[in-house]
């Protein structure tokens, strides 16, 4: 049975060491994708997209963008 890779989609990259990791790990992964990339930082969020593949950067929400499967907060939520 062959099925669609999980589109993910990344929220924050504040806690690099973790957001960078979970990006590598999806970029090796073939059931999943990284395909969104939302960032406050812009430019980290272009760096970020081209080493990984990423098709959507924005500082948007990104519900409102792209079609996903899921999203991980790399952010604590009481930092928000």
């Amino acid at each position: 049975m062959v099925t669609s890779p999980l589109r993910i989609g990344l929220i924050s990259l504040d806690h690099w060491y973790w957001a960078f990791s979970f990006a590598a790990d999806v970029a090796t992964c073939q059931h999943a994708r990284l395909v969104a990339l939302a960032d406050d930082d812009i430019e980290r969020g272009r760096q970020v997209a081209e080493r990984f593949g990423v098709e959507r950067i924005t500082a948007e929400p990104l519900l409102r963008c792209h079609p996903l499967s899921t999203t991980c907060l790399s952010r604590p939520l009481f930092l928000q």
